[in-house]
C-alpha cells in the first residue's frame, strides 16, 4: 500500500494515506516509550527531527499529520500504527483526565 498506514482500534479501523490527514496520537504510549528509552523530551524531538514545540503539542493531544507520526515512530523505534490514538485510549482519558488511575 505504498506508504499507507493501516490502523485498527476498538470499534474502528482504516487506512491513513494522505499527508494532509491529521490524528491525535497516543500520548501515554509516547511517554512510556520515551521514559523507557531514558531520553528527555528535547532529545526525543531532536532525534525525530521535529521542533520541541511540536512534541509538546502532541503530548497535549493536538492532532498531527502523518509526517510527524512517522518521525516520532522512527525515533521511538516502533511502527507508526502503535502511536495512533484509538477509542479505548480516548474513553480512559475521559474517565481519568488527570491520568492518575486507581491504585
Amino acid at each position: 500500500m505504498g506508504g499507507a498506514i493501516v490502523y485498527r482500534g476498538s470499534g474502528h479501523s482504516g487506512v491513513w494515506t494522505g499527508t494532509a490527514m491529521r490524528a491525535r496520537l497516543n500520548r501515554k504510549r509516547i511517554e512510556e516509550l520515551r521514559v523507557r528509552k531514558a531520553v528527555l523530551k528535547a532529545e526525543l524531538a531532536e532525534a525525530a527531527g521535529i521542533h520541541v514545540n511540536t512534541l509538546s503539542a502532541v503530548l497535549r493531544g493536538e492532532p498531527v499529520g502523518v509526517i510527524v507520526l512517522r518521525k516520532l515512530a522512527g525515533a521511538l523505534g516502533v511502527i507508526p500504527e502503535e502511536l495512533i490514538k484509538n477509542v479505548v485510549d480516548d474513553q480512559s482519558e475521559r474517565a481519568d483526565p488527570a491520568g492518575v488511575g486507581a491504585a
